[in-house]
């Protein structure tokens, strides 16, 4: 195998790898610690959180909002809304009613979000969205995950290595082999042995 390919099978297996530790981290986030990756479809909250962003927020309960902060909440007609907190009234039963306001807006949303708990906006990148919802389309997946594949099957082949008279001889990647002269009765000749395992490198 050429140094080219052993390269690009290097970096597909490792990029496979880094999306499927990066999908399993967010699904567990998700599920045990409340934390949603959300992604802006408007520029309400520009120039800090401009469209197409990444943010990544946090379930907390309504005694731990405070002003200023930037809240996802989903109003009375079921539209997901994340716009900085303006003011906060306090309603029975531990819920709140939260005055919000985009910082690109000149006013204030038109009604108060009651709730008992919402999304706290942690961190974001600008622009990170995109290309995060770009990624997640069916051709690109299909094209990752087929190039993914091929770099596994192209590292599961075996090595093409000089035999005894000079044919190849396909032997697997691991363990590596070396080549000892032995003495014959008549000259020299080659023969395989396994390295020992103190001495195996391991590709």
């Amino acid at each position: 195998m050429n140094r080219a390919l052993r390269v690009a099978r290097e970096v597909g297996l490792t990029l496979g790898a880094v999306l499927g530790v990066v999908s399993i981290l967010a699904a567990l986030a998700a599920a045990f610690f409340g934390i949603t990756p959300l992604i802006f479809r408007s520029g309400s909250m520009a120039p800090l959180i401009e469209t197409g962003a990444l943010a990544i927020a946090h379930r907390v309960p309504a005694a731990d909002i405070r002003v200023n902060d930037i809240i996802s909440a989903t109003n009375s007609s079921g539209t997901r809304v994340t716009h900085r907190v303006e003011a906060i009234d306090e309603l029975e039963g531990g819920s709140v009613a939260l005055t919000m306001r985009g910082d690109a807006n000149p006013i204030a949303d038109a009604e108060p979000y009651v709730l008992a708990q919402a999304d706290l906006i942690l961190w974001h990148a600008n622009g990170l969205g995109f290309a995060l919802q770009e990624a997640q389309k069916p051709q690109w997946i299909f094209v990752i995950g087929l190039f993914v594949g091929g770099m596994l099957i192209v590292s599961a082949r075996p090595r093409r290595v000089a035999g005894a008279v000079g044919a190849d001889v396909a032997v697997p990647d691991r363990p590596r082999v070396a080549a000892v002269r032995v003495p014959a009765v008549y000259g020299w000749r080659h023969a395989q042995e396994l390295v020992p395992p103190r001495a195996a490198r391991w590709l």
